[in-house]
């Protein structure tokens, strides 16, 4: 047994790498070499069963007790791109891909739904599902389809300022869905209307919207200290401007753990700003090094609160899953300006 003196200065030195040397979190980065069909990810989704889905620019993965198994479009996707991912209430899958259109899987059989079919465009960018209803945007306005009969009930296009109506991000709010578009502003879908009506033009160019209490977060583009605008629920819908303003990169997904935590993906545009960050007090702070995130591409993410991971998928390096338990604590080597740390000892304190 230590000495009360002896535990006392291990304490102390304890105490003094804690301070000294930022902590590292437990992370695994999987990519093509572990079996992904491509390194860069769009879509990440954990289902009910228990099943990581990836998406990525060529095929999609499942993948289940370390186990991996890839589905392309001679499987019977719609397109081998995948960017959206959902679950519905019946655990049916529904992958949106970008160019191909939608498809549907019940755990046997895939089912395509294009623009033979009455889907407004082949090019999906977002997927949305609120109360039983699944909200399709693409390259050229959205589609709306009712999930029990597998019909689309409702679609819209418009030609947008460059020719185009990309839809960025749903978000739900007063149980109405809203979306944003990448230069023609925020909208609201009136189903019982089959319309949709233009609601906040004051920054039109929007790459992400995410919503967190009463506030929005809407991410604009990589201007300097600029990128994300937070203003009130209310004010927004009142087309009114944010005066709050923080970051700088293209931010393309939020994701916020059981701490209340908020993280964001960042694959600036313009500058090589990207990486994954969490967003404290109005700034953001960058957690690279923190999580082991050798990238500065990172597009998609999504945490699972029953295992308190964090799933990060880059455009170059594959997927990251970060361990946020803080059961270990972990150091590097660089930590400590080594290339590698030798365990010559160890002993418990009492």
């Amino acid at each position: 047994m230590l000495s009360f003196r002896k535990s006392k200065l291990l304490f102390i030195l304890l105490c003094f790498v804690e301070i000294a040397f930022s902590q590292q979190f437990p992370s695994k980065n999987f990519s093509t070499i572990d079996g992904l069909p491509n390194n860069s990810v769009y879509s990440i989704y954990k289902d009910s069963r228990g099943i990581l889905w990836v998406g990525t620019a060529n095929g999609l993965s499942a993948i289940q007790n370390g186990g991996v198994k890839n589905y392309y479009v001679f499987e019977g996707l719609a397109h081998n791109s995948c960017w959206a991912i959902v679950e519905d209430r019946n655990h049916n899958m529904w992958f949106g891909s970008h160019g191909g259109g939608l498809t549907f899987y019940d755990g046997k059989k895939f089912e395509v739904m294009d623009k033979k079919k009455g889907l407004i465009h082949d090019k999906i960018r977002q997927l949305f599902i609120h109360n039983n209803i699944l909200y399709i945007g693409t390259e050229f306005g959205i589609s709306v389809l009712d999930i029990n009969s597998r019909k689309i009930i409702f679609s819209k296009k418009i030609i947008g300022l460059r020719k185009l109506f990309q839809v960025m991000s749903f978000v739900e709010i007063n149980s109405e869905v809203y979306f944003g578009t990448f230069n023609d502003g925020f909208w609201n879908i009136d189903l019982k209307a089959k319309n949709i009506k233009l609601v906040n033009h004051k920054q039109p160019d929007i790459f992400s919207i995410y919503k967190k209490r009463d506030s929005l977060f809407i991410c604009h583009g990589d201007a300097i200290n600029e990128s994300i605008s937070r203003i009130s629920i209310k004010d927004y819908l009142a087309n009114k401007d944010s005066n709050i303003h923080f970051g700088t990169s293209v931010f393309w997904n939020f994701a916020t753990d059981k701490r209340g935590v908020t993280y964001v993906a960042g694959n600036g545009i313009n500058f090589a700003t990207g990486g994954i960050y969490k967003i404290i007090n109005d700034k953001i702070i960058n957690l690279n090094d923190v999580f082991g995130v050798e990238s500065s591409e990172v597009w998609s993410l999504f945490y699972d609160s029953k295992t308190d991971n964090l799933y990060v998928g880059t455009i170059n390096k594959g997927l990251y899953i970060i361990d946020l338990k803080q059961q270990i604590k972990y150091y590097s080597a660089s930590n400590f300006k080594k290339s590698k740390l030798d365990i010559v000892s160890m002993d418990v304190l009492t």
